[in-house]
């Protein structure tokens, strides 16, 4: 088994570039300093397999935890559904955040942008999740039916 690092803080980001790669770093936290612990570069351009991101993401952590040890407290990520799903699906036992400066970029881009249409609502979902959302709301706006946020619904 692998060695643990401090109190085993991590997080996980992306960064798409314009030749559909996808480039995810995990980094370790102790003691205020980041360290860079692995890399995964994922090409998307190709994508045969139904859900190849989600299953190669979900590889790589399980590698990570299963040869290298690496089992976080915390695990931050930005906001990709898949992403987010093959963290859960792998560090079940780690609270799992937004990570601060992604939201922030996320609600600033979203209230510069004059994009008026959404993700449609399903407030029996949002209820499910959420015991006191009122199913009676409805934002404002119109939904765009080809916005999704869950690549697997």
């Amino acid at each position: 088994m692998g060695h643990r690092i401090g109190s085993n803080h991590f997080f996980t980001t992306d960064n798409t570039n314009a030749k559909d790669l996808e480039l995810y770093t995990v980094m370790g936290e102790h003691d205020n300093i980041g360290s860079p612990l692995a890399y995964c570069l994922l090409s998307t351009a190709t994508a045969i397999t139904p859900r190849k991101q989600k299953i190669a993401l979900q590889s790589f952590f399980k590698v990570l935890m299963e040869k290298y040890g690496i089992e976080p407290t915390f695990v931050h990520t930005d906001k990709d559904i898949v992403e987010i799903k093959a963290a859960l699906a792998v560090w079940v036992t780690a609270k799992h955040q937004l990570c601060w400066w992604h939201l922030k970029k996320a609600v600033k881009s979203r209230l510069e942008s004059s994009k008026l249409s959404t993700s449609v609502y399903h407030p029996n979902t949002a209820r499910a999740e959420f015991n006191f959302v009122d199913v009676t709301f409805m934002p404002a706006g119109r939904a765009d039916p080809q916005d999704t946020e869950d690549p697997d619904s």
